[in-house]
């Protein structure tokens, strides 16, 4: 992807949203769409962490949603959690926030500011549409719901 983005002519998000994932636009060209284990194995931790940061900065968060990564990512999610064993231990080595995906970690006041954050990002109250397809916060619906019972009880 990365040297495409030097080199090809369209965007990458253009080829992204017609053939549905980078991968998929890659397997339409007849191109090989995974590395090997032993290319894999040499990239070093800190391009993972790196590239956590750089995605972290684009959506404007402190951490990064495994789903977004899928999305934004320069590396296979999928390969960073298997290498990491938990997708909040390679987030904390890089620096970033884990997701709050454990009731315990997280406060019902931290849930209230994130509910806050969003309310004044959008100018409104946040819908679960907003934290889903948009992309727009630090933890996910399910941490709420775990939570609360419910987004709508949150709110």
């Amino acid at each position: 992807m990365s040297t495409y983005k030097s080199h090809g002519k369209y965007s990458q998000t253009a080829i992204q949203s017609h053939f549905g994932t980078w991968k998929k636009a890659l397997l339409e060209a007849g191109l090989r769409s995974e590395r090997t284990p032993a290319e894999l194995k040499i990239i070093p931790d800190e391009e993972y962490y790196r590239d956590l940061r750089r995605v972290a900065k684009i959506l404007n968060l402190q951490t990064v949603p495994y789903v977004e990564y899928k999305k934004l990512g320069k590396y296979s999610a999928e390969h960073i959690f298997k290498r990491f064993g938990k997708w909040s231990t390679v987030l904390e080595n890089a620096g970033l926030k884990p997701m709050g995906f454990n009731k315990g970690k997280i406060s019902e006041q931290e849930c209230f500011d994130e509910i806050e954050r969003m309310w004044r990002l959008l100018g409104r109250q946040p819908t679960t549409t907003d934290i889903i397809k948009r992309g727009i916060y630090l933890y996910s619906i399910d941490t709420f719901k775990r939570r609360f019972g419910g987004w709508r009880r949150a709110l």
